[in-house]
Order: structure tokens, then C-alpha cells, then sequence
């Protein structure tokens, strides 16, 4: 039994898989294990996980027939030893320190900073000491929730007991993260903010939102899911209905190559109007206006 349990989903990473692996076996704290789940990857990310394995204890390594980030992350969930869970992605890295202080938390959830990095240069940091001032999840969720502060997996740590058999929906590809995090959030009673921002989010190679372009029909679904979710959570620590209109914008915006071929595609489907209606008492005046006007010229 370990300590600390990171778990890093592995897919044609071998440009990175170097630098994300180094970085984490170098840490100042020991006691914690390194699951590497290579999922299906066709470059040598395989051989790379295998030589870890083979020169460090603390490694252990996975390889699955392909089935995306969720399936990976729940081979690690399914595989994982230790106390704490915490999420790397493999195109990330972590500074010293990351791992230090966990082992003297009691609370459910363990918030760290993370910082953003382009062409080699830190481009932009959330240090959570600027968030020590809420005292309450509720706050915090009511003011961040749309942020991948909150909704993203990693820079965070996670109690193993309290994750019990909550994973990743491996029906989703886009927005499975925040399903995890609002459920898991749901559950949780107290939390810590650290001050540092260990965690490093390579942005090189990110997505952008014409890679994500999804049907309605997908994004509706992610949708309903992520409404239950967020269902969940807003009656657990009272966060505020109307931030879900965020996400229905957010879905709506990637599945735009779809409904703009048939403007009334969006508007006229009855599940779309079903979630604007969840969160329409919740609206501002101005958000009211411009959804409305939105709605008459089908935008």
C-alpha cells in the first residue's frame, strides 16, 4: 500500500512522455506509485512505459486496445493502490513539490495551482493562494465552476474511498471530465487550496474548438449527462442552476459545423429547449434578452 496513487492515460506520447514521467519520478516525496495505461498507442509510447517499469519499482504499466482518455483513466482508477489519486496528463509536467503536504490532508479534496506553458515559456498561472478567501465549496463552485479549475481532472488529489466506483463515462469524449468532477464534488464535505502551482499544462498541441466539432445530437446527449450531473451537485452544495447555461453555450458553439446547415436544427430540437428551461429562472435580464433574440434569428 501506497501512499499516493498518480495515474497518467498514455496515447501517442512519446515526443512528451520523457519529460512527463521524469518530472514525476523526481519528486521529493517517495511513497507513491506511477500507473502508466497505454492506451493502444502506435508510436513508442509502449517501449517508453515498459522501460520505466523495468528501471523504477514505483512503476507499473498498463497497455489496453484503444478506447480513449475515460477507459485509460478507469483502468487507473481499477488498478490504483494507494490512499490518494491524482491525474497527469501525458503532454503535462510537474514541478518539485507537487507530491508535498498530501500525506498531512485530511480533507476530501486537495486543490493545487497549475500554471501554462507555450514554446517553453510559462504563458499563465492560477495560483489557488489568490482563492484562499473562500471558505466554503459552495463559494468556490459558485464562482469557478465553468473554470477547468474546477472541471478538469488534474492538479488536483482525490480520496480513493470516496471515488469508491465512481468513473469516467467512456460514452463521452468531450465534457467527461466534468461528469467525473461534479459527482465527485457532490460527495465531498471539505477541501484544501494549496498556494503553489506545481502543476505545468503543456498548451503547444491542445485542441481547439473546430477539432472538438461535434453533431447536435452528440452534444445534446453530453449535454443531458452532464445536466444530471450538475443536478446532483447544485443541490448538494447549492450552486447556482444559471452556470450550467455556460456549458449549453460551450455545445452548442463545437456542434455549430452541424446546425448551421439548418439553423433551426438547434432551436427546434424539444432536449435543447428542455435544458435552456432548466436554467432559464436561474438567467439574468441580459442573458434572457439574448437568448431570446438568439432563438428568433436561429444563431
Amino acid at each position: 500500500m501506497c501512499y499516493i496513487s498518480i495515474i497518467v492515460p498514455v496515447y501517442n506520447a512519446e515526443s512528451t512522455l520523457n519529460n512527463c514521467v521524469d518530472s514525476i519520478l523526481e519528486q521529493e516525496f517517495h511513497d507513491f506509485e506511477l500507473l502508466l495505461v497505454d492506451d493502444g498507442s502506435k508510436d513508442n509510447s509502449p517501449a517508453i512505459c515498459d522501460e520505466y517499469a523495468e528501471k523504477d519499482f514505483r512503476v507499473r504499466v498498463f497497455h489496453k486496445v484503444n478506447g480513449g482518455v475515460s477507459s485509460a483513466r478507469n483502468i487507473g482508477l481499477d488498478e490504483a493502490k494507494g490512499e490518494w489519486i491524482s491525474f497527469v496528463d501525458s503532454d503535462d509536467f510537474i514541478s518539485d513539490g507537487f507530491l508535498n503536504g498530501i500525506v498531512h490532508s485530511s480533507e476530501d479534496i486537495i486543490f493545487k495551482g497549475y500554471c501554462m506553458e507555450k514554446d517553453g515559456l510559462l504563458r499563465e498561472c492560477l495560483l489557488y493562494k489568490d482563492l484562499c478567501g473562500y471558505t466554503s465549496l459552495s463559494l468556490l463552485l459558485n464562482h469557478y465552476i465553468t473554470n477547468t479549475l474546477i472541471r478538469g481532472p488534474v492538479f488536483k488529489f482525490y480520496k480513493k474511498e470516496l471515488i469508491g466506483n465512481l468513473r469516467f463515462l467512456t460514452d463521452m469524449r468531450i465534457g467527461e471530465d466534468a461528469w467525473f468532477m461534479f459527482h465527485y464534488l457532490s460527495i465531498c464535505k471539505s477541501f484544501c487550496i494549496s498556494d503553489q502551482g506545481n502543476y505545468i499544462v503543456n498548451v503547444d498541441d491542445r485542441p481547439d474548438e473546430v477539432k472538438y466539432a461535434i453533431s447536435v445530437d452528440y452534444a445534446v446527449q453530453s449535454l443531458t449527462y452532464l445536466k444530471d450531473a450538475f443536478d446532483i451537485l447544485s443541490v448538494a452544495h447549492h450552486v447556482d442552476r444559471g452556470l450550467f447555461f455556460h456549458y449549453i453555450g460551450y455545445f452548442k458553439r463545437i456542434s455549430k459545423s452541424d446546425w448551421m446547415t439548418d439553423k433551426r436544427k438547434w432551436y427546434s430540437n424539444q432536449q435543447v429547449n428542455s435544458l435552456y428551461n432548466y436554467v432559464w429562472s436561474y438567467l439574468s435580464a441580459k442573458q434572457k434578452l439574448r437568448l431570446t433574440i438568439a432563438r428568433l434569428l436561429k444563431w
